[in-house]
């Protein structure tokens, strides 16, 4: 069995550029299997977490939310991220 690891968090981590960015792509068919779009924000799947991140950069994401991104991923081995516009800061 595999175990992997989600992390819940505000989407107050980024920018409404970022939102709307997000939005577009979970919207796209080559973007919509990792990034998901929910009633209250959005699912990011870090599978092949390199190649995602440079797609993200080349989109037009945010530093910000490019940076916590790989924090999240070297340091907490996060799998996914659950962006809920509910959840803690």
């Amino acid at each position: 069995m595999q175990t992997e690891t989600v992390l819940i968090c505000s989407t107050a981590h980024f920018t409404a550029q970022d939102n709307q960015l997000l939005s577009t792509m979970a919207t796209k068919d080559c973007f919509s299997s990792w990034v998901i779009n929910i009633e209250y924000g959005y699912i990011i799947v870090l599978t092949n977490y390199r190649h995602r991140l440079l797609l993200l950069k080349s989109q037009g994401a945010s530093k910000a939310l490019r940076n916590f991104l790989i924090t999240q991923i070297k340091f907490r081995h996060v799998s996914y991220v659950h962006f809920d516009c509910d959840a803690e800061t």
